[in-house]
């Protein structure tokens, strides 16, 4: 009997802290890993930290690790202890503990004398900079696709009665791989036209002036070219709100607050990932796309 594979406790955090970190890194080409194996020092066997960041500095790549606590109590000395053995024998530069739950007086302390930064993570109502609930998301429903194909005549050829539409390798033409091409065309209309797709009935013509498929007639093995091709689809749209969490970093020791994020998951089709905006204060902040572990560069 095969079990579905469960994700660990925590893992959850472990994301949005990778999430928070990719996009705070972004412009400094910080290499973010979640979950990330260093092998022991002493052992040889590979350890497993929640995130790891590498920083390229100028002679040497700078190795900060993430511990993410989602538990429902605070951080002890005995939690700090056994990150702080974990770094050192893992031989990483920094490590930073993140705790929605924050932490007690002596793991603060304790967490001083190892060189461990302890911060504080904690979710809230609003910003005073976001004045957007979340992600206006356009879906698509009831998509129709209807396709008209001009054949380009040749000297003595006749309509067949008997045919088959190929593709430019020779196969029969599956219609549902024209349905992306189409889609793409319409969406690549609306961006030039900065255009925001209306919710409601919706119908779009999309002309193509060029294609690689052929009528073939089954008698006479004649293959007659098809010279444009006309789609129109129509569908209906409707907006739905993806809501944003908004979680705020603090330094558990001073309560100075570091870093504001905004986090909204986005899932298109077989796209998904997740909208990021930070904001750390004196600084500024910027909006980003993170999607498999990776963020697009500008």
């Amino acid at each position: 009997m095969s079990m579905a594979k469960r994700s660990k406790p925590g893992r959850s955090l472990e994301k949005v802290i990778a999430a928070i970190e990719r996009a705070i890194g972004h412009r400094s080409d910080v290499k973010v890993t979640s979950p990330a194996h260093l092998p022991d020092r002493v052992t040889g066997q590979p350890r497993e930290h929640d995130v790891l960041l590498e920083i390229a500095a100028a002679h040497r790549t700078i190795r900060v690790a993430l511990e993410c606590r989602d538990r429902s109590r605070k951080i002890t000395v005995n939690d700090v202890e056994g990150f702080s053995e974990k770094c050192r024998d893992t031989t990483v530069d920094r490590g930073v503990i993140v705790s929605p739950k924050g932490f007690s007086k002596t793991a603060l302390l304790k967490a001083s004398r190892k060189g461990i930064e302890c911060q504080s993570l904690s979710k809230v109502d609003a910003f005073d900079w976001l004045a957007i609930p979340g992600i206006v998301q356009i879906e698509r429903e009831g998509l129709r696709f209807d396709f008209f194909f001009g054949i380009e005549p040749t000297p003595g050829s006749t309509i067949p009665s008997r045919y088959e539409m190929r593709d430019g390798n020779g196969n029969a033409l599956n219609i549902e791989v024209l349905k992306a091409p189409t889609l793409a065309e319409i969406e690549k209309r609306q961006a030039r036209e900065s255009n925001i797709e209306e919710t409601g009935p919706q119908k779009h013509v999309v002309h193509f002036s060029k294609t690689d498929i052929t009528v073939v007639d089954l008698d006479s093995g004649q293959s007659l070219p098809v010279a444009t091709m006309t789609a129109t689809v129509s569908y209906t749209a409707s907006a739905k709100v993806l809501p944003f969490s908004l979680v705020q970093y603090a330094d558990a020791v001073s309560g100075q607050v570091t870093t504001d994020a905004a986090i909204a998951d986005v899932n298109i089709g077989d796209v998904s990932g997740k909208v990021v905006i930070v904001m750390k204060p004196g600084e500024g902040g910027g909006i980003f796309w993170t999607t498999n572990g990776s963020l697009p560069k500008p």
